[in-house]
Parts: C-alpha cells; structure tokens; sequence
C-alpha cells in the first residue's frame, strides 16, 4: 500500500481519482488547491507519490512540481492535465515529473500509471564521467529512473557496441535508450543529433557544446518525449534529430544562462 496525495480543485474528479486509488488498496488523501496541498506534503517524507493537476486557481501544477521537488528532490509526482501538449509534457518531465497523464483517462490508466510511477527503478548517485568512454556522461548525469509517458517506459543505457548507425552516420552527438511498454516487451532506439543541429545551437544560445556535453542528454530526451507523445508507439532503432523547437530553444538558453545582446 502507498499513501498518495492528489492535489486538483476538481472535486468530482478527486473523488473518482480517490475512490479508483482505493479499490487498489492505497491510502489516498487530496487537496481542492495547491497551497493546501503543499502544506499537506511539508516535506514529502509521508507520501510515496503526488499527483497534481496543471491548471488551478492560485498556482499552476508546474510551480508546484518544481516546489515539490525543491523541498524533496527523490518526491514522485505525477502531472494531470486536461490541457495537455508535448511542450508541457516535456516541462514537465525535465522539471522532475515523473509521469504526465492528459485527462480524460480510463480508471486502468490511472491505475497502470501510478503502479509504473511506484516500481520505477531507483534513482543512482552521479558519478564521475570518464571522457575516454563516449557514453559515460550519459550514464553518470542521466538519473536511471523509468519516466513514463503516454502508456512507455523509457530510460538511458550506454550506447550499444558494434552498431551500424546507417540511419544517423553524420551524429557526432548519440544517446540511446530502453523503451518499454507497462506489459514488459521493450527496444532500445539511439537518438542521433544531425551537425547541423550544433551549429543551431552556437547560433542561436552562443554555446558550442561537445558532443559528450550534458546539454545533449535533456535534447536526446526531449527526441524521445516527442516521439512517444505524437506517435504512442515503438520506437525505430535510430531517431535522427533535425532542428530544435522554439521551445527546446529557449530551455537550452535558460540552462547555458544566454543573454540576448540588446538592440538599441
């Protein structure tokens, strides 16, 4: 049994959320806004997982991740929304979420959703990267936890050995990860990021990263946010990365501390 607070102004939706959470033998107690459901989280030490709503009078469900997680890094929160879009998945899931649910979803959703939030694979301590292995910033920066979006499992591993990347040879810059659906069958995929992308990057935040840089890590993970939010699938063994998003843009801005030079 796990005690879950669920934070939504929705009454009649917490109260299915509850009821659903109970029959599957939880301990669940909600919260019709963010402020009371802060207090009641203090400092997570008594919840196993939070699931909050997006949009709610007072302060949104993204303030109240990054809060969340500002008080207990290791807290599992799961976003709901009925205002979904990849953008705010993306957010969400780089912001410490660790599942993202667009509403309306089935009671097994829920259920399937919260079960995969509850058994992910436990976050390991960063070590040091060793620079002499191309995959070895990846498996040191990136946390090995399952996140969980749109029905998949995903997760970093070291770039597979002796692999043809006929698809990506030009990708300087290569991360792979497991793909799992919630019944066990899983793939592995390697996101390879085109030069040109580079070059996006230096013109448009004035950064030039490496390949082994951990910048590409948040970008290889966002490729396969993408794909599983607008494809719900599989993934192929190579997904090549051909331009950044606005969005990406400003994220990876935000993170290098990029300041625009004023036009007077």
């Amino acid at each position: 049994m796990a005690r879950i607070l669920i934070i939504d102004d929705d009454k009649g939706l917490c109260k299915t959320i509850r009821l659903t959470l109970a029959r599957a033998g939880h301990d669940v107690v909600t919260a019709p806004n963010a402020l009371e459901g802060l207090e009641k989280f203090a400092d997570g030490t008594s919840w196993d997982l939070t699931l909050t709503d997006q949009r709610m009078p007072g302060m949104e469900g993204m303030d109240v991740i990054r809060e969340i997680k500002g008080r207990n890094p290791t807290a599992r929160v799961l976003m709901m929304t009925a205002f979904g879009s990849v953008q705010l998945a993306t957010e969400a899931l780089l912001s410490g979420a660790t599942d993202f649910l667009r509403k309306p979803f089935s009671p097994e959703l829920l259920r399937t959703s919260v079960e995969a939030v509850l058994n992910r694979l436990p976050e390991i301590e960063s070590s040091v990267a060793d620079p002499a292995k191309p995959n070895a910033l990846v498996e040191s920066v990136a946390p090995k936890i399952r996140n969980f979006i749109n029905g998949y499992f995903y997760w970093p591993i070291p770039l597979p050995e002796g692999v043809a990347f006929a698809p990506v040879p030009a990708a300087e810059v290569r991360r792979a990860f497991h793909v799992e659906k919630p019944t066990g069958e899983g793939t592995s995929t390697v996101v390879g990021v085109m030069p040109h992308v580079r070059e996006q990057v230096r013109a448009g935040a004035g950064y030039d990263s490496a390949p082994d840089d951990p910048l590409w890590n948040m970008v290889c993970q966002v490729a396969v946010i993408n794909y599983l939010w607008e494809q719900a699938e599989m993934p192929p063994p190579f997904i090549p990365l051909y331009e950044l998003t606005s969005d990406l843009m400003a994220e990876i801005r935000k993170r290098t501390g990029f300041m625009p030079t004023p036009v007077y």
